[in-house]
């Protein structure tokens, strides 16, 4: 194993200099050694070239500055000195196979470990040495940065366990990371040459990675997770390690990224604030929309699906109009992550926020369909409330319908029991959502009037016909 991994390191070399040089950042000014005057904390002994090595620059990328230090400066270091960073990066020293260049990092795990209290992502594998030919090896270590920087007011953490435990036994315990968390991770090393990943996780640090861009690197995984603390989320398996985890979409590996998220678990029940997925209005955009199916309809509102919205953009007499539906913009109804995509639908899925029921998690999605293709988004990616993800079209494979479908958007809100909407799909009435109501059909004005609950009375097709807007 470490005759593999030695003439491994001495291939790559040349390979990792000329990617190095291609994608060099100007460090002039931008590498400090004052604890508080720098965002970005790296060990050196685990990079490859210092200020110069591939973290240091993804960070800089990022417009963040870095302070690489010694073994020395770092066991000097308080609590307070690591909590002032917005992440601590300990990198891929380009597959190195003894665990020499994290011993700094092993020697005060619980003091630098308490002041990461952000976005922590660990990773078995050695996407600097791969990244000169690998892509999604440098997507990794961008995006991988991008999620351990990216909780205001908190400290997070990058990371990568390189080949370490390329030859550990099953169980072998990994004390660097004793400090981050309670209940402990341990490992198992890579066995022979596992190239088959699987992202069974969703976050932003996939975002734009895909099976295909983490598999076949000549060794994709070097250790795999055998145990890990609850509060970590497994995002990619290898498929070639044996393993007793089984991911949502049934299939079975050795977890190998993970990550762990500051967002919170709300109130049990707690949805998140939502706004209809169509424009605001304007003095020459109007912008009244109609209901033209709603809840319980008796065709596809079932299901998880059973509290829907089918919504036509209305013409100049308020009469719901899918040619004026036509490529108008859709939105996302609430910060979220794309979970996934659908082109033979026009389907886009978002999940917000989680929540506890039962003292088990759940988690809240939004689902749009009938928009054009290519979509504006991709799975994994990361978008804010108001972000565009689509055009309105008539994608449709439905049979309640003639063909083409009218042009329109569906949307509604569910919950399901995992990360990836697979298990447990429920339809959840939408008690956050704000619209004015322009008009309801039962005349109870005055017109327009706010509404932000929209609960079920259990009839059939209920809100068909009403004309609403965003406030």
């Amino acid at each position: 194993m470490k005759g593999f991994l030695k003439s491994k390191l001495v291939l790559s070399l040349a390979a990792f200099l000329m990617i190095a040089a291609a994608i060099v950042i100007p460090l002039s000014g931008s590498i400090t050694r004052s604890h508080a005057a720098a965002n970005v904390l790296i060990l050196s002994t685990t990079v490859t070239n210092g200020a110069n090595s591939l973290e240091a620059q993804a960070a800089q990328a990022q417009g963040l500055t870095v302070n690489v230090v010694d073994p020395s400066t770092w066991g000097s270091m308080t609590t307070a000195d690591f909590a002032s960073y917005k992440a601590i990066i300990l990198g891929d020293p380009t597959c190195q196979s003894d665990t020499s260049p994290i011993a700094p990092a092993e020697a005060n795990t619980s003091t630098w470990g308490s002041a990461v209290k952000g976005n922590v992502v660990v990773i078995g594998t050695d996407p600097v040495f791969h990244a000169p030919s690998q892509i999604g090896a440098q997507t990794l270590i961008k995006n991988g940065i991008a999620f351990a920087t990216s909780t205001p007011g908190k400290t997070g953490a990058y990371i990568d366990l390189s080949c370490y435990y390329a030859g550990a036994s099953s169980g072998t315990s990994v004390p660097v990371l004793n400090g981050i968390a309670s209940g402990g991770f341990t490992v198992v090393g890579q066995g022979g040459c596992p190239n088959n990943s699987h992202i069974v996780g969703t976050s932003s640090v996939l975002t734009g990675l895909t099976d295909a861009s983490l598999s076949n690197w000549s060794c994709s995984t070097h250790e795999g997770f055998v145990t890990w603390p609850s509060s970590f989320q497994v995002l990619v398996i290898s498929e070639d390690i044996p393993s007793s985890f089984v991911a949502p979409d049934g299939t079975t590996g050795a977890p190998y990224i993970l990550a762990r998220s500051t967002q919170t678990l709300p109130s049990q029940g707690s949805q998140p604030q939502l706004i209809f997925p169509f424009s605001r209005p304007s003095s020459s955009h109007p912008e009244d929309w109609v209901v033209i199916n709603g809840y319980n309809d008796g065709f596809t509102h079932e299901g998880y699906n059973r509290y829907a919205f089918d919504l036509q953009r209305a013409d100049s007499q308020g009469h719901a109009c899918g040619d004026c539906t036509k490529d108008e913009p859709v939105f996302a109804a609430a910060n979220g992550i794309v979970v996934f995509t659908e082109a033979s639908t026009g389907c886009v899925a978002l999940r917000h926020n989680q929540f506890l029921e039962n003292s088990k998690p759940r988690w809240y999605f939004t689902i749009y369909c009938h928009l054009k293709t290519p979509f504006s988004v991709q799975p994994n990616q990361q978008v804010k409330q108001n972000d565009q993800i689509g055009l309105a079209s008539n994608t449709h494979t439905s049979t309640t319908c003639s063909d083409p479908c009218p042009y329109h958007i569906h949307f509604s809100l569910f919950s399901a029991a995992d990360v990836s909407a697979n298990n447990d799909r429920r339809a959840e009435q939408p008690m956050n959502l704000a619209g004015l109501v322009v008009n309801d059909l039962q005349n109870t004005g005055p017109y327009p009037y706010p509404k932000n609950s929209w609960p079920s009375d259990g009839s059939t097709n209920q809100y068909q016909g009403w004309t609403i807007r965003r406030p």
